[in-house]
């Protein structure tokens, strides 16, 4: 959609954009729109539903029925938690490169048989702890955020790492702007927040 703002490549082969073109300015609009329409979806939706002529009512809540959902919400999340851990432990171990072929068909959205699903689960948990797979890694593992602490903060400590990907990183600042690089994305965040405390006295 954006072509024809491509002005050329830098000398390390990374695309150069035109930041002044009034699409760019639009879409970035209707990103940020769409973005605080997320923020405050409740609200949105419900006033989105009164002007296409639906009646609004607002319903009370029921603490019986509030209750109830809870303890069936917490059910479904231990029913999920076993069967997660009966799938990867009782998935075959995979070698390097079965582990790379599976994860090559994942990016490209194939569809993997629940046999090579949990197989790649049991793979990457394994990689990334650096570990045979056991319940109590799978539960140690089983709500990601460890992991993503983990990368960040290898990310912020790694100097060689980080030296590495400095010039890549500047080059997506300077195309994307600071805030729309930076969000959700490891390795940037690092670069800011190394560069933050460099320049700050403790």
């Amino acid at each position: 959609m954006f072509d024809h703002l491509l002005t050329g490549f830098d000398d390390h082969g990374q695309p150069i954009h035109e930041k002044s073109d009034e699409m760019l300015r639009l879409a970035s609009l209707i990103r940020s729109t769409q973005r605080a329409s997320i923020n405050d979806l409740k609200y949105n939706f419900t006033e989105h539903m009164f002007r296409q002529g639906w009646m609004v009512i607002r319903s009370r809540r029921d603490s019986e029925l509030f209750s109830i959902g809870q303890e069936l919400s917490e059910a479904g999340k231990e029913l999920h938690a076993a069967e997660l851990e009966a799938g990867i432990m009782g998935a075959r171990p995979l070698s390097d490169t079965e582990y790379d072929q599976l994860k090559s068909r994942r990016e490209e959205q194939a569809i993997l048989s629940e046999d090579d699903r949990y197989a790649y689960l049991r793979g990457s948990v394994e990689r990334f702890y650096s570990a045979v797979v056991s319940p109590e890694l799978i539960a140690f593992d089983s709500s990601r955020l460890r992991r993503e602490a983990v990368i960040r903060f290898e990310a912020l400590t790694s100097r060689d790492y980080l030296e590495n990907q400095e010039h890549f990183i500047e080059q997506r600042i300077n195309r994307m702007g600071l805030e729309a690089a930076v969000l959700r994305d490891f390795n940037l965040a690092a670069h800011v927040l190394r560069n933050l405390f460099s320049h700050t006295p403790m």
